[in-house]
């Protein structure tokens, strides 16, 4: 470690793997070191050029210079292992585990992710991917983050897995890597790396709502007989169910993650609510709506925004890069499933609907929470009726890397009431 005058740049080295990143040396510091004198216990005196803000100190005595790291360096280069939201000058920032300080606007850092074996094209302005010892190096801009549509980074780690510049089935493991490379708002990482449809994700629980039928075919086969209405300060309608419409079903679905880093989407149990019954329960759904292609790890929900026979589409694929082709396909095309192969897609009829949940532990419970829910409807959901009281005693863990890790904030900052569940949060206040 060397400190120069003039601002120049002071390197620093932290360690995740292997992990370089860069911060300027205030000018009005560097070079400036404190003289001391000590005594040996040879009983030679030395004196020392100490700098403590930097670390850096020489040792000057009878046999020549040496050069040694202060406490301080240590304690500056030590990885801190937590998320922490901070306030900046235009709003809130998520700092993330790694990153020392939110002024970092470039990192580079030599990730796990395995190389392929083609090349790395660096078509993304402010990101260059390199191959370095059978791994990734990655060089981020903060300024190359900002400003993307949604999912644009999981995308581009889908291109950069097509073209192997990266193993395969590790898309998913770059852009995370990416997206936590620098300090950004506290929900673009989770814009960035997911898709304005229902990416199905690691924990996810997915909720299938279906019809239940006295006799096979449509349950609408007969329009529903609104009643009489009756009229009072407004109008009070009475609806009746189809007669065909017996009941519905609500299954349930689990996404696991698969060694190799894909998903595969298991049913969990189901439930039958009969109008003129009982509540049945079974140990899966009726028909299984993901039991598509056995090559099938990534799966995508698309819902549609215009008149068909239905209302969403699953598609499934093998890797992360063929998922991005066919959503791409999917939204050129007509927005139907004869653009994709069979086992690659399946359309969803009009009555059924599907929902996706992630877990979250809240006082040692574990509720399910909406797909793109905050941390305040969360806590809302769990009985929390002003959320903002218990933030002076609120705690959160956050998962990174399979483990959670703590996030740290202000306790009147109600930022953090705002930031997106991505899965598996942990949070207590009692």
């Amino acid at each position: 470690m060397a400190a120069a005058g003039g601002g120049r740049r002071a390197g620093t080295r932290t360690r995740r793997g292997h992990e370089l990143s860069h911060v300027e040396a205030p000018a009005q510091h560097a070079g400036v070191f404190q003289q001391r004198s000590f005594r040996t216990s040879s009983l030679r005196r030395h004196r020392i050029l100490a700098n403590e803000k930097y670390g850096l100190a020489i040792v000057v005595g009878s046999t020549g210079l040496s050069l040694f790291l202060t406490p301080a360096c240590a304690i500056r280069n030590r990885r801190i292992d937590t998320y922490r939201l901070v306030s900046g000058t235009t709003g809130p920032v998520l700092i993330p585990p790694g990153v020392r300080l939110a002024s970092i606007s470039r990192r580079t850092v030599l990730t796990d992710v395995p190389a392929g074996n083609g090349t790395c094209t660096q078509s993304a302005t402010g990101i260059k991917v390199r191959q370095r010892d059978k791994r990734i190096r990655l060089t981020v801009e903060r300024e190359a983050l900002t400003n993307r549509p949604a999912g644009w980074l999981n995308r581009r780690a889908a291109e950069l897995e097509a073209e192997r510049c990266i193993a395969q089935g590790t898309a998913w493991r770059l852009a995370e890597d990416i997206a936590n490379a620098v300090a950004l708002g506290p929900n673009v990482p989770f814009h960035l790396l997911h898709s304005d449809q229902l990416d199905v994700t690691p924990q996810m629980r997915i909720q299938v709502v279906s019809p239940i039928l006295r006799e096979p075919g449509p349950p609408n086969a007969m329009p529903p007989d609104p009643g009489e209405p009756q009229a009072r300060d407004g109008i009070t309608l009475t609806m009746r169910a189809p007669p065909n419409l017996a009941g519905y079903e609500v299954g349930w679905y689990l996404a696991q993650q698969r060694p190799d880093g894909g998903l595969r989407v298991v049913p969990l149990s189901a439930e039958r609510h009969i109008f003129d019954g009982a509540t049945e329960k079974g140990q899966e759904p009726s028909f299984n709506w993901f039991n598509l292609s056995p090559q099938a790890e990534f799966y995508r929900v698309f819902y549609k925004a215009h008149l068909t026979d239905y209302t969403e589409l699953i598609i499934a694929a093998s890797t992360s890069a063929e998922l991005e082709r066919e959503s791409e396909a999917i939204t050129a095309g007509a927005g139907s499933c004869e653009t994709l192969d069979r086992g690659r897609c399946v359309a969803i009829p009009k009555d059924v609907a599907i929902n996706g949940f992630l877990p979250v532990t809240i006082n040692r419970a574990v509720i399910m929470v909406p797909w793109r829910a905050t941390v305040g409807q969360a806590l809302r959901q769990a009985g929390e009726r002003n959320p903002s009281a218990i933030l002076p005693k609120m705690r959160i863990y956050r998962i990174n890397e399979g483990k959670p890790v703590a996030l740290t904030f202000g306790h009147s900052h109600s930022a953090v009431l705002g930031l997106t569940i991505t899965g598996g949060e942990i949070i207590s206040w009692e």
